[in-house]
């Protein structure tokens, strides 16, 4: 899971404390929220017979400027295939290891299902689901 985030800060700048009578008196004050982007996924169900897995993701991702969903799992072999359905986009596992499996253009809290089906392995797969920013 990769976390990342920006400190907030307040800055105020007070006007000077000697005004004329006429003149309104005020403050400014700047403020930076900090960008938090998050993923938690729950397995649900592991089928060892047909290799389909289901579960849900929480995404949550408060930057404007929206992010991409990645899965990072080892390098198939040849005559190993998987794909997963995420948020109901199927996307097929990328035999080098690394999957853009969504995209999202604005601030997100939600859980979505996902399903990973796979054929073919010779050995267990795990994968892990990332955030990079756009």
């Amino acid at each position: 899971m990769l976390r990342f985030a920006l400190f907030a800060t307040v800055l105020a700048f007070p006007c000077a404390a000697q005004a004329n009578p006429g003149a309104s008196a005020g403050m400014r004050i700047s403020l930076n929220i900090p960008e938090i982007c998050q993923l938690e996924a729950s397995i649900a169900s592991v089928d060892p017979e047909s290799g389909v897995t289901t579960g849900d993701v929480f995404e949550m991702c408060n930057a404007s400027h929206g992010f991409r969903v990645i899965a990072s799992h080892r390098t198939l072999a040849a005559g190993e295939t998987a794909r997963i359905v995420y948020a109901g986009q199927a996307s097929p596992l990328a035999p080098t290891g690394l999957t853009e499996i969504s995209v999202r253009q604005s601030p997100v809290a939600k859980k979505v299902p996902f399903v990973v089906q796979a054929r073919g392995l010779r050995e267990e797969l795990a994968i892990s689901l990332g955030i990079t920013a756009l």
